[in-house]
């Protein structure tokens, strides 16, 4: 099982690395980053407003530019959250409290490098467990009969 997870890990890796693909992200890690740093403008927004693009494109860059619009915005709250306090959604009101207070210190930049590095590794970290449970997950939901589904949906 680990095996299966690391080979489709390492596969994961190379279609994410193909040049069109990363262009696909990096354009929406920066619009989302644009859309992000607008107060009440989040992740969902930003997605739903570049939904249409993906209409356009192939699977796999769509969900890549879906993912870096996700990303980009979420660091884009916190740009607005450290500099201005100006939380862009709930995610973001705890930024501010630690945020804010260093901006007025003058270490803004010190503030939004924390943001991103933390941001970074939590995100990694999300997505390796992700990766190394979702067989597991698979196997459970396998299980699951009428009655269990109809019990989640209630």
């Amino acid at each position: 099982m680990i095996d299966q997870s690391l080979q489709g890990l390492w596969y994961g890796f190379g279609v994410a690395f193909e040049h069109h693909n990363l262009l696909w992200s990096f354009f929406g890690v920066l619009v989302g980053n644009l859309i992000g740093v607008m107060p009440g403008m989040g992740a969902l927004s930003a997605m739903s407003m570049l939904l249409p693009l993906t209409y356009v494109l192939h699977p796999v860059p769509a969900i890549m530019m879906l993912a870096g619009i996700f990303y980009g915005s979420m660091y884009g709250g916190a740009i607005g959250a450290i500099l201005l306090n100006l939380p862009s959604h709930a995610a973001h009101a705890v930024t501010c409290l630690d945020g804010y207070p260093l901006t007025r210190a003058g270490k803004g930049g010190t503030a939004l490098g924390i943001a991103m590095i933390s941001s970074f590794f939590a995100a990694s970290i999300g997505i390796l467990v992700m990766v190394f449970c979702s067989p597991l997950l698979v196997a459970i939901s396998f299980k699951f009969g009428p009655a269990e589904l109809f019990s989640i949906m209630l």
